[in-house]
């Protein structure tokens, strides 16, 4: 049996790691006491996908960040309970300022130490949610969908600055249509509550969770942080307080939930992880003194427009870069001689879906680039994930003097190599993956001439490899169809390119029915369409055969009514007869059957 005939198992499971009040919480260097209470639990959530032998997981934690160290002590307990190679488990934090410090030795932005006690608890549970997702492994199917969200956060430094507005949801439904889990991703800070905040909260992503399991209490939701290194709420939000949080968090469960009903089914037929290790080089830093020398003129500068009455937004922006100067003389004490930091990169495919984790914190344009150029038809970003390394700032960030800018231990390259390295993955593993895959696959030139195709496309078509090179797309397409070719083929420009159903002509001129996912690549410079296409054939019969059993059992039930009804009126006539007679009625009223006690509508399972 291949890897795609074997069925699509998937389990989920959310447990509260909610850490006791008066622990020293992250996120602001500004904030000096510990928490005083816990405004919403926090959680580390899994979702387990499983086909065959292969499989992933994503963990989400509702933590500001974790260390590499503590990702592979997460990934050996996960792996070993769900039999699926490490590499394949993604752990990610989902950036909440609002939670405990301990996950991570940092200076910067504050100084914390690592709390062995929340660790080792974290661990503990995750391993148990493990072992509880490979008992419970269900047929599943996946559904994936793409939304907007332009008011949520901006770019914290710009707020006119592009961001990426992309809201994506991965849904995975159970065999009756619930859903068991639903994955979110979406880029920007959770730092809707400011430093004197001193309650335990996962910020608006909790309150989205919230919202969400309000409508759908069987299901776990997980939030994965996108491109946020340069988007927050500064400009969006309308206050600091937990009303603020709230209002926000039903944006974004309100967005999703658009999707969730729109989302499209999403093959699972190839599940694989892969980590490749990354060494980012260090910027050189300026000796101590010149750092000192920065940091008093800032300060000298800040204090000059708070004397000139300044608006509260250039003031703002003003004392983050206080802080990165600050930052910049914590480097340059700290780093010294050091030349590189050592840490990773990673791929998950899910079908046709790349999810991209990077060990920190990506500007806007190295996520839209990396999306842009992915040769998947559909990629993701998750920051945060399995390590912590910073900012990684755009070069456009870098020389206009951001505070992340600042803050970054890395030169205004960083950006590049790190869309460089992840594009060359990507384009490694979609290669390997190129001719085995199940799909058509075909790369289309600006003109509409095949390029390359797969072993699929040629089985699908009835040509050669060099037949198929010799031809343009029209000639893939039934005569009927060509009227709408120009505006698909154009349609493939858009950001997320484009989906439709089409018929395609074999080359012995039979017809068969297409759902095609289009989009525009660059390769070398180059720019290409490529396309997903998947024979529905089978997919329409299956349809067919079900819709003429609906109509057979309409029929039936209408029949069935007419003589119920029938029934229902003889039965009414005898009792009305029979008390005519003084006699009691022979037939009694129906009752309505209860359901069982218990029962839950959704059937989905949470722990």
């Amino acid at each position: 049996m291949t890897q795609e005939q074997y069925p699509l198992l998937a389990a989920a499971v959310a447990v509260e790691i909610t850490p006791p009040v008066g622990v020293r919480m992250d996120g602001y260097g500004a904030r000096l006491k510990p928490s005083q209470s816990i405004h919403d639990p926090l959680y580390a959530s899994l979702l387990v996908l499983k086909s065959g032998e292969r499989g992933v997981a994503l963990v989400s934690l509702d933590v500001i960040m974790v260390p590499l160290a503590y990702t592979r002590q997460i990934r050996a307990a996960v792996s070993e309970q769900l039999g699926i190679a490490p590499e394949a488990v993604l752990v990610a934090a989902i950036h909440t300022h609002s939670g405990p410090a301990g996950f991570v030795k940092s200076r910067l932005p504050l100084e914390t130490e690592e709390d062995p006690v929340l660790k080792e608890m974290t661990l503990r549970k995750l391993a148990g949610a493990a072992g509880w997702a490979a008992r419970n492994l269900q047929p599943a199917r996946l559904r994936l969908g793409r939304g907007e969200l332009n008011d949520l956060g901006r770019n914290r430094n710009d707020p006119l600055a592009p961001m990426d507005s992309a809201l994506t949801v991965l849904r995975v439904d159970a065999q009756n249509g619930c859903p068991l889990a639903v994955m979110l991703n979406f880029g920007c800070h959770p730092t809707v509550l400011g430093h004197d905040n001193l309650a335990i909260s996962a910020d608006y992503p909790g309150a989205a969770r919230a919202a969400l399991q309000k409508i759908y209490p069987g299901a776990v939701f997980l939030f994965l942080n996108g491109a946020s290194g340069d988007i927050s709420t500064r400009f969006t939000r309308r206050g600091q307080g937990f009303d603020e949080v709230e209002r926000l968090g039903n944006m974004l469960a309100g967005e999703a939930l658009k999707v969730m009903q729109t989302a499209a089914d999403l093959p699972a037929d190839h599940l694989a992880g892969k980590t490749q290790p990354l060494r980012l080089p260090y910027r050189r830093f300026p000796p101590v003194e010149e750092a000192q020398q920065q940091l008093a003129a800032l300060q000298a500068e800040l204090e000059q427009m708070r004397a000139a009455g300044r608006p509260d937004g250039d003031l703002r922006r003003a004392f983050t870069r206080v802080e990165g100067a600050q930052a910049q003389l914590v480097m340059a004490q700290t780093y010294g001689e050091k030349t590189y930091a050592d840490t990773e990169m990673q791929t998950l495919r899910i079908g046709n879906l790349a999810v991209v984790g990077m060990p920190g914190e990506p500007f806007t344009r190295i996520v839209l680039d990396i999306k842009a150029s992915s040769p998947l038809p559909h990629t993701i970003a998750v920051s945060y994930a399995n390590d912590y390394s910073g900012y990684f700032p755009d070069r456009a960030s870098v020389l206009a003097g951001s505070y992340e800018a600042l803050i970054s231990p890395y030169d205004e390259s960083v950006g590049e190599r790190l869309a460089q390295a992840e594009r060359a993955a990507l384009a490694l593993r979609f290669e390997a993956l190129f001719q085995q895959a199940r799909d058509i696959i075909l790369l289309v030139d600006p003109a509409g001439r095949i390029v390359e195709a797969n072993e699929a496309a040629l089985a699908a078509y009835g040509y050669t490899a060099e037949e198929i090179r010799a031809r343009h797309v029209r000639d893939l397409r039934d005569p009927d169809t060509l009227d709408s070719l120009d505006r698909q083929f154009s349609a493939a420009d858009r950001p997320g390119g484009v989906q439709f159903e089409t018929m395609h002509r074999r080359k012995d001129g039979s017809l068969f029915p297409v759902e095609i996912s289009s989009r525009v690549v660059e390769i070398d410079g180059q720019r290409f369409r490529q396309s997903f296409i998947r024979d529905i054939g089978e997919r329409r019969r299956a349809e067919e055969t079900v819709r003429r059993q609906l109509d057979e059992l309409r029929r039936w039930y209408e029949a069935t009514l007419d003589r119920e009804g029938r029934i229902g009126e003889l039965k009414a006539e005898v009792n009305e007869l029979r008390q005519r007679l003084g006699e009691p009625p022979r037939y009694g009223q129906p009752q309505d059957a209860a359901p069982p006690a218990g029962a839950h509508p959704s059937g989905a399972v949470r722990t």
